[in-house]
């Protein structure tokens, strides 16, 4: 392995193996990397207006701070893989990515084989910011786009410092076991904002995924068309806490009969949506929406065209959640069994308060078949309504129906 020991910039297109122990630049150049590029903790690398290729399993890892501007980072043969790029420890706090390209990578770290391109492991110094850069077809075990590994403390209550900034950026066609583009785990934190996830895939948590006490804070992101297999086409959470405002979510879906959460899957988390809207969603149970014990708020959200096979088209609460839903709209919302339960939501072994929502052009004529509940459950209805017109529309079309 060579070792650049001074500040210098690196001149070569080829590149085996080398360790980088102080401050190196390389700019302009269109670079091949074949072995492993190390960034010592002493060390910081610059890649700026550059474009790299990497053989297969080829990585970049970095115990000292780097600075990607305006960079592509991607497989020589698309058909191959290369080994992403992975920042360990509070060496590397403070890195930054902005407007750079990840292509094609899955992740060759030990440490759970995390994000696929981009791997936070024990980062808490300095948030790593990345910002305005896109991520396509990166593969990875937790992330396919970027895993974030905080620091487990058993018993500790505060919340997690911030890993992570993300900003701007664009995950399509990620796809991971857990997390298609995003994952946070083991008392991770990250900050996402103005984000795009679109065909991201996963067994669990199409687009982003939480575990194990970690915080994700997202404002104003879009998911599109996002599929999960066994729950959350969009987010999943076990243990954890999501706070979600003004983001949209589209045809996101389980891709199973019994999937759990067509958008989220919450698992005893501390969720709370503010402003949030989704369309056309669809899962087994929770068309939108599966919260499973823990606490969920939701204010000002608006689901339209949600289904469910089998119950709350939009909202499935069961194993004592608790939750309070404000001044919601659920529109054409609907479960498809005509066994099943809850148009809009269902509660089972839950508690709930509905306030302030409109359910309009459902497909019952009585509340209590929008909003589902049995004698396990302990739920408030108070100032809701079923518009006049979307009434008078159902009578009118069983009457045509019947004839």
């Amino acid at each position: 392995m060579i070792r650049i020991h001074h500040i210098m910039n690196i001149k070569q297109d080829c590149i085996e193996s080398i360790e980088i122990v102080d401050q190196t630049t390389i700019s302009s150049r269109k670079v091949t990397v074949s072995g492993v590029m190390k960034v010592a903790a002493s060390g910081k690398l610059v890649i700026e207006n550059s474009e790299f290729s990497f053989a297969k399993g080829a990585s970049i890892v970095c115990e000292g701070a780097v600075k990607f501007l305006n960079s592509s980072f991607a497989a020589i043969n698309p058909n191959e893989r290369w080994g992403g790029i992975s920042l360990n420890e509070d060496g590397a706090a403070g890195s930054v990515f902005d407007k750079c390209v990840f292509k094609n990578a899955e992740s060759q770290n030990s440490d759970e084989k995390c994000g696929g391109a981009i791997t936070i492991i024990r980062v808490e110094d300095q948030p790593v910011k990345i910002r305005n850069c896109s991520f396509s077809d990166n593969v990875g075990n937790l992330g396919g786009g970027v895993c974030i590994h905080g620091t487990l403390m058993p018993g500790a209550t505060d919340s997690p410092k911030i890993s992570a900034i993300l900003e701007n950026c664009l995950f399509e066609k990620c796809s991971a076991s857990n997390g298609g583009a995003l994952s946070l785990i083991h008392r991770a934190k990250a900050e996402v904002l103005k984000c795009s996830f679109i065909d991201c895939r996963a067994q669990s948590a199409g687009a982003i995924y939480l575990y194990d006490y970690s915080e994700l804070n997202a404002t104003a992101c879009s998911f599109e068309n996002c599929k999960a297999e066994v729950a959350g086409g969009a987010i999943t959470s076990r243990f954890s806490t999501v706070n979600l405002n003004r983001s949209i979510v589209k045809a996101c879906v389980g891709t199973r009969d019994d999937t759990q959460g067509g958008a989220h899957y919450f698992e005893k988390s501390n969720s709370k949506i503010s402003g949030d809207r989704f369309f056309d969603c669809h899962a087994q149970a929770g068309g939108a929406i599966r919260p499973i014990g823990g606490i969920l708020k939701l204010e000002r959200c608006e689901f339209e065209n949600c289904s469910a096979s089998v119950a709350g088209g939009a909202i499935a609460f069961s194993r004592d959640c608790e939750s309070e839903i404000k001044g919601c709209k659920f529109i054409k919302c609907s479960k498809q069994s005509p066994t099943g339960t809850g148009h809009s939501i269902a509660f089972k072994d839950s508690s709930g308060n509905v306030q302030n929502c409109v359910f309009s052009e459902c497909k019952s004529i009585d509340i209590a078949d929008e909003v589902a509940y049995g004698p396990d459950s302990t739920v408030k209805i108070v100032n809701c309504e079923m518009p006049r017109k979307s009434v008078m529309e159902k009578i009118a079309s069983l009457f045509h129906s019947s004839r």
